[in-house]
C-alpha cells in the first residue's frame, strides 16, 4: 500500500488527509470508492487525480522519510 494525501478536492474537503490506496488497482479509467463517492481515475503517477459529477480529488504520494 502506497500512502496519499489528499492537496486538493473541488469541495475543499478532506484537504491534507493521508490515506492508504493499493495504487496496483488505480489505473486510469479505473473507478474507487472514496469517502462513499465513486471516482473515475484519470492521472496515475506520484499524483492521482480522480473525479466524479460531484467532486474531483487530487492525491499526492506521501514519501516517508528514513529514520537515521
Amino acid at each position: 500500500m502506497t500512502k496519499y494525501k489528499i492537496v486538493h478536492s473541488t469541495k475543499d474537503m478532506y484537504n491534507d488527509i493521508e490515506l492508504p490506496l493499493d495504487t496496483e488497482d488505480v489505473t486510469i479509467g479505473g473507478k474507487y470508492n472514496m469517502f462513499g463517492d465513486e471516482i473515475t481515475i484519470t492521472q496515475v503517477g506520484s499524483i492521482i487525480s480522480g473525479s466524479n459529477s460531484d467532486v474531483a480529488y487530487t492525491l499526492q504520494e506521501v514519501v516517508e522519510e528514513e529514520e537515521e
